[in-house]
């Protein structure tokens, strides 16, 4: 991968780890299109994702009963903790691939409590549905999304 390759995905990995830290405290901790699969997956506390590639920005999601928060860098003590290649991250928030799918194949690797995969599924899933919806949510996270994604140079936009 070349030099300028490399630095424009980093700043497509930047963008995305700080502006869904931004949005989660803008909105408060509710994700677009509400919190109802995140809060179903009974995770609570940390958890880490370990993005791995030239490019990647390890960053974590804090679950608090019905809040989500996103921060960047990895959380010291996390309940759990998701590694993934770069290009699988983006993949995965631009639907392209599914969570289902990623995990049954053994392309991520989850480490720590027994509902970290879940509640990893379920952050994935409420961004997937949330583009799919109507409304200015929905229409939010498909021009976030596809900034992102676009900017990371992985994918050319979300389906």
């Amino acid at each position: 991968m070349a030099y300028q390759e490399t630095m424009h995905r980093k700043e497509g990995f930047d963008a995305f780890v700080s502006s869904a830290a931004f949005w989660t405290r803008l909105l408060k901790g509710i994700l677009p299109g509400g919190n109802d699969s995140v809060v179903a997956s009974g995770f609570q506390g940390a958890l880490n994702f370990d993005v791995t590639g030239k490019a990647a920005v390890p960053f974590h999601v804090l679950f608090d009963g019905t809040k989500v928060g996103v921060a960047p860098a990895l959380h010291a003590t996390p309940q759990g903790t998701i590694t993934l290649p770069d290009e699988l991250l983006m993949r995965l928030l631009s639907g392209v691939a599914s969570w289902a799918t990623v995990l049954a194949s053994n392309q991520v690797q989850v480490t720590g409590a027994p509902g970290a995969a879940k509640a990893a599924g379920a952050l994935f899933g409420q961004l997937k549905a949330a583009r799919g919806g109507s409304g200015p949510s929905a229409w939010a996270t498909r021009w976030w999304t596809n900034r992102v994604i676009k900017k990371s140079g992985v994918v050319r936009e979300a389906h």
